[in-house]
């Protein structure tokens, strides 16, 4: 099954994520100030990066609610 040990190890990973989406953000940013990539592709990854934060803060809100309720 592996080596997880609980939704504190759980959080502690997406709150890695999180703060990788914040650094994706900057970096995007940069690639678009430098004109490294076309707007269309950029738009294109930026929905892509918005979409996997949707994700990671919907798992740390859930995990958030249920440890108020323990």
């Amino acid at each position: 099954m592996g080596d997880f040990r609980g939704p504190g190890e759980f959080r502690r990973y997406l709150d890695i994520a999180r703060s990788s989406l914040h650094e994706i953000e900057g970096i995007l940013e940069l690639v678009d100030a430098l004109g490294y990539l076309e707007k269309e592709e950029l738009r294109f990854i930026r929905i892509k990066r918005s979409n996997c934060a949707r994700l990671v803060y919907a798992l740390l809100r859930k995990i958030d609610e249920a440890a108020k309720r323990v």
